[in-house]
């Protein structure tokens, strides 16, 4: 039944709490059940954790306490009292307290109520009750429900399944389900949780005679799945499964379980069809101590399902032996034996492997197989695999090998592949260069070595070495490699070495290489050394700014523009620089400043395209922003998180529109609003104004009213308080 897991799930949060929540007697459970009555949706948790934790700690330790609060519950439901969600926890008490003696009762009443659409939640959970009940009354109180119409049968029957009764009863009902899907799959499911002989007799006959090939699979399989399960079933596994395979009239999807189950014991004959062989490869990977049928050899196979069985083999993690003998000619089996060679080969496996190279089209294939050559375990594989590089037979080979070069930790070997970068060939030279990216441990000492070989290489190396060092610095950067750029920087005759060597300013971020900068742009790298600046992730940056601003006020508005991004970026809004360029602004973005920084940075969000030309950013799950403009009320865009500070929408329209007021409808999510919201208009993103307007929290919406119509090409909505639960909206209209 549906609500199953939701009332074990409730079990366990109740012996969670159990031992801080104070005992309480039967009769003042029972008085504070009386006091539920009015008890609904949305009303907190607290009043119901204070019920429902005391409950569950007297209901399982006292039994004679658990038969009183019975009882009650039962009274209070033939009662009629109370909100639908108070029938609920009515329910749901029954369940904690395990029902004892009220199973017929209880019965009757669902009969009289469960036909009544507002009344099916608390009839559920009762019937979720039942199938829990110490009653000794119980199995003959859910058979007479299984004669009723509808879901209750359904769910009489999955009851007396989860109670492991009444399997011949129900092996008649299924008999006589006919086109009742919902009442036939119900027996299915409850007699294979059954699992008696009765129960496999029944599945096996609806396998055989349901006229829907859907129904036949479906008892088909519960029949094996429950016979599979069950140690005292192989005889009837093998009968059943011999003779559903045998069926001409059994669905594929049966025949092929069938044959799977006759693989498992071992007595499955040869494959009729390329179906069936594919399921036998399939299940001889899943259960290692199978033994491979004599039909699952690599010689009496094509290609395509060698490739099927060298995974089976790897997922077993034996066979080895026969795989690496294998000579592919298409690229799936090749990678197929690559990958198992990635788990169970040797370093004596790498020439073999590399000679499949040609198989595989572009360099991203050819990656793939280097991959899984990098990853076989071997000592001093790095410098094995570039000596047989070296030795490649051909371009394909060689670039397969040092591309599996290139996926390992070269911290052990950087001397030696350094030493190349010094003496050998370009191709050695490119060739250490490449693979030097991956020196893990010893990122600081290949970035200052390579810095210092830098002015002896050659164009097409030095290029590799700019790539090998901005990656490193990626990784990360210190005082000794921003020093070694600063040497090189001053070192360097030619404006494009300078310039490159200014990169490495940012990534350490400190109030020194901020100075560097500053110097930098006063030898006339002005673009480039203000490019820098703005890749600070700290505030480091802006006193420099500031003094470069004094010593160039020709192009003051640019620096700061500069500063005023590292701001807005890095969230910064407490800097001191933000008071020293609103106390001195040169233009209205400037002189408001602060109201500008509120508004979150979207200038990187996620853009998407919208009916009418409109533009849609988002802070969060941007993508979904197209589904509160589908004209559909049962989708929405959500945050995806509880709603926090900070989160955002933006909507850019084509040109510049007047707006009146924005409408974010709520559909079914009326507990998601936006919190307190702020408002941004502008017609630049970079210049955003705070906008008055008025929130009004309409029944199915969220309406923002601006105090004067604005006539703008961006509106942002901003979120500012936290709370539990998404921020969703459903549609949005714009009063224009």
């Amino acid at each position: 039944m549906k609500k199953t897991l939701f009332a074990l799930c409730l079990f366990a949060a109740f012996g969670a709490f159990a031992d801080n929540t104070a005992k309480m007697s039967a009769g003042e459970l029972c008085s504070a059940m009386q006091d539920m009555r009015s008890y609904d949706w949305g009303q907190g948790a607290a009043k119901l954790e204070g019920y429902l934790y005391p409950l569950y700690r007297t209901a399982t330790a006292d039994k004679a306490a658990a038969a009183e609060i019975e009882k009650k519950a039962v009274e209070e439901l033939k009662s009629g009292e109370g909100t639908t969600r108070y029938k609920e926890l009515l329910g749901e008490t029954l369940a904690i307290c395990g029902i004892q003696s009220s199973a017929g009762e209880l019965a009757d009443l669902v009969a009289k109520n469960y036909s009544k659409d507002e009344n099916r939640r608390w009839v559920e959970r009762v019937m979720i009750a039942l199938g829990r009940a110490s009653d000794k009354n119980t199995k003959d109180a859910l058979l007479k429900l299984t004669k009723l119409k509808g879901y209750i049968s359904v769910d009489a029957i999955s009851a007396l399944g989860s109670r492991g009764e009444a399997d011949k009863e129900i092996a008649l009902i299924l008999a006589s389900a006919g086109k009742d899907k919902s009442k036939f799959y119900a027996c299915v499911s409850a007699l294979a949780r059954i699992s008696s002989p009765a129960s496999f007799k029944a599945l096996m006959s609806a396998a055989a005679k349901a006229q829907d090939p859907a129904m036949r699979l479906a008892a088909g399989e519960a029949l094996i799945s429950a016979a599979s399960a069950s140690k005292k079933a192989e005889k009837t596994l093998k009968d059943a499964a011999s003779k559903l395979y045998a069926d001409s009239k059994s669905p594929l999807g049966l025949q092929l379980c069938a044959y799977s189950a006759l693989l498992r014991l071992g007595d499955a004959p040869a494959p009729k069809s390329k179906d069936f062989l594919i399921a036998a490869i399939d299940v001889f990977g899943k259960n290692k101590n199978l033994k491979a049928p004599s039909f699952l050899e690599f010689s009496k196979l094509e290609e395509p399902e060698q490739t099927l069985l060298v995974q089976a083999y790897a997922r077993r993690g034996d066979g080895y032996e026969q795989i690496i003998k294998l000579n592919p000619k298409s690229a799936p089996l090749a990678e197929a034996i690559a990958f198992a060679a990635s788990r169970m080969g040797s370093e004596k496996d790498f020439q073999k492997l590399a000679s499949f190279a040609p198989l595989f089209g572009d360099d991203r294939e050819k990656a793939v197989l280097a991959q899984y050559i990098s990853e076989i375990r071997a000592k001093g594989k790095l410098l094995k695999l570039s000596e047989l590089a070296k030795k490649a037979k051909s371009e394909d080979e060689k670039k397969v090998l040092l591309l599996a070069t290139e996926n390992l930790d070269s911290s052990s070997v950087a001397d030696t592949l350094l030493d190349a970068v010094k003496n050998g060939s370009s191709e050695e030279k490119l060739a250490a260069l490449k693979t030097l990216n991956t020196a893990q441990s010893r990122n600081a000492y290949v970035f200052v070595k390579v810095a210092e070989l830098y002015p002896t290489l050659g164009a097409k190396e030095a290029a590799a070495a700019q790539r090998l060092l901005m990656n490193l610095s990626r990784v990360s950067c210190n005082d000794a490699m921003f020093k070694a750029a600063v040497e090189q920087y001053n070192k360097a005759s030619d404006q494009k070495t300078k310039g490159f060597f200014l990169r490495f300013a940012a990534p350490l971020g400190s109030t020194a290489a901020a100075e560097f900068l500053a110097k930098a742009y006063s030898d006339g790298f002005k673009s480039e050394a203000l490019r820098e600046f703005g890749r600070f992730k700290n505030g480091n940056a802006l006193d420099s700014l500031k003094k470069i601003e004094k010593a160039d006020s020709a192009n003051k508005e640019s620096i700061r523009n500069v500063g005023i991004a590292i701001v807005h970026q890095n969230r910064l809004l407490d800097s001191p620089y933000v008071k020293y360029i609103m106390s001195t602004a040169i233009n209205d973005r400037e002189k408001n400043l602060s109201s500008i920084l509120e508004m979150p940075n979207m200038a990187n969000a996620d853009q998407v395209n919208l009916p009418n030309g409109i533009k849609g950013r988002a802070t969060h799950s941007a993508g979904e922003l197209r589904r509160a403009f589908d004209g559909d009320m049962n989708s929405r865009w959500s945050s995806g998180s509880s709603r926090e500070p900070g989160i955002a929408i933006l909507f850019e329209f084509p040109s510049a529109e007047n707006l009146k007021s924005v409408e974010l409808l709520l559909g079914s999510s009326l507990n998601d609003r936006v919190l307190e919201p702020k408002v941004f208009v502008g017609d630049d993103l970079d210049f955003m104004r705070k906008a008055e307007v008025k929130y009004e929290r309409a029944p199915k919406s969220d309406i923002i009213v601006f105090k004067n119509p604005q006539k703008v090409k961006f509106v942002c909505i901003v979120n500012t308080k936290f709370s539990g639960g998404n921020w969703s909206v459903h549609e949005v209209k714009f009063d224009k």
